[in-house]
């Protein structure tokens, strides 16, 4: 699932630079394609939850952040 792992990487990359709002869109977006196929790859669906997890915590969503999955 290429294109789900680039929208993680570039939300990730968006989240180092403080852009939380694109952030928030490549990694839903990613989240979203991994759900699809989450009992094909449930590793990689996990992954996509941490980084939206870590997205909200940094966005000082803590109790967001620990609701996820």
């Amino acid at each position: 699932m290429v294109r789900a792992e680039l929208l993680q990487a570039a939300g990730n990359a968006y989240r180092g630079i403080g852009e939380y709002q694109e952030a928030a869109r490549l990694v839903g977006e990613s989240v979203a394609l991994r759900k699809e196929r989450a009992t094909e790859d449930p590793a990689g669906y996990a992954r996509a939850l941490l980084a939206l997890a870590l997205l909200r915590r940094d966005q000082g969503n803590f109790e967001g952040a620990a609701e996820i999955g």
